[in-house]
């Protein structure tokens, strides 16, 4: 781990910023042992791709253990959307106009070579791995690379899908793919996600207002509307979504919702992060079976989490980053917070700058 004079000075900002973790108006009740994670965070204005190994078990509180960055082999300029499965990570660089790959993520080093670079040709946005395919957004079209493994530099896409007016996000489900337009205010179903060719048609569309990121749990697909209902709204039956088809589900009012673009769920309860602080709120929990109130409330008093980009529920952890101080924050025991609960910790790094995505595992102890 470095620690150059620029880390240092940072380091003491965020101290300065970041009030004592683990305060609350109650004791918190005993965990045990905590699992041993490793993270995985993105920003856009620092270019980079970090790494906290065994995040929760006394780890230093500025610097992360791996970092990936424009001094090594390949640049990752906005380098801030990604996508992890099995090893593999996929970073989309919305500037570089490109995808890049890495095997072995878990154990990755410092400026580690890509195992591929995928010119992209426009902006890259959301993209996702599943069933070992890469599917990946950018411009108006999203592009699949079929089994990463395999995958060499430069290489073409197996198939394209067009038309998708400022593609945001990706998601694959029951081998049926979603794919969000921000421009045309659509969600598009495509049927045979694993056999698409290229060229297809949708099988499906739902109308919302500019929809940013894409989200599935328990079978249902959830989506942000950012103005014309002011709300995230849910289809309990997205493989069957055709022309017409209507929300079920809602999440209502809470928050600002051209900010409201991550969110992660634990059985009945959603945490939506809040990227512009509406009312000074950055997170809420609700519970599905209750929308319209929130049953907790973290505000932008409680802690410097300004910005709230990413929520990951990561071993029963509930994680977020805040693109205002460039540290990633976690709860241990999300199902016991209460409102204004602070952190019960955090770690910080400079290259954090406007930080984005989160991803992450648990590991067994060696």
């Amino acid at each position: 781990m470095r620690c150059t004079p620029t880390v240092i000075i940072l380091a003491v900002f965020a101290l300065m910023l970041v009030p004592a973790c683990g305060s609350s108006s109650s004791p918190a009740p005993s965990l045990g042992p905590a699992p041993i994670v490793d993270l995985i965070a993105t920003s856009r204005n620092g270019d980079a791709v970090v790494m906290f190994k065994d995040i929760l078990n006394g780890h230093a509180l500025v610097g992360a253990d791996v970092v990936l960055d424009g001094t090594g082999p390949e640049t990752l300029d906005n380098g801030g959307r990604i996508a992890y499965e099995n090893g593999w990570l996929a970073v989309s660089c919305r500037d570089d106009d490109k995808i890049v790959l890495y095997s072995d993520a878990p154990n990755l080093v410092d400026q580690q070579a890509p195992s591929a670079v995928l010119p992209l040709g426009t902006d890259g946005r959301g993209c996702t791995i599943v069933g070992g395919d890469l599917y990946a957004c950018c411009g108006n079209e999203v592009r699949i690379w079929r089994d990463v493994s395999t995958v060499m530099n430069s290489d073409a896409p197996d198939a394209v899908l067009t038309g998708i007016d400022r593609a945001s996000d990706v998601l694959v489900y029951m081998d049926n793919l979603f794919a969000a337009s921000r421009n045309n205010d659509r969600v598009y179903r495509y049927a045979g996600a694993s056999t698409l060719a290229g060229g297809e048609a949708p099988a499906g569309e739902a109308v919302i207002d500019g929809p940013r990121r894409l989200h599935m749990h328990d079978g249902v697909l959830w989506m942000s509307d950012r103005n014309d209902n002011s709300a995230v709204l849910g289809f309990s039956d997205p493989v069957n979504l055709v022309n017409g088809t209507q929300a079920d589900q809602y999440i209502f009012g809470l928050f600002q919702m051209d900010g409201s673009r991550s969110i992660a769920f634990d059985g009945d309860n959603a945490w939506i992060a809040n990227r512009y602080d509406q009312n000074g709120v950055v997170l809420n929990r609700v519970q599905l079976s209750n929308p319209t109130v929130a049953t907790v409330v973290i505000t932008e008093d409680d802690s410097p989490f300004s910005g709230a980009y990413d929520v990951k529920l990561i071993a029963g952890v509930l994680f977020l980053s805040a693109q205002s101080s460039g540290a990633v924050y976690w709860w241990r025991n999300p199902a016991g917070m209460a409102s204004g609960q602070a952190p019960d910790g955090y770690v910080f790094d400079p290259r954090l700058n406007n930080g984005k995505m989160i991803v992450g595992w648990e590991r067994m102890a060696p």
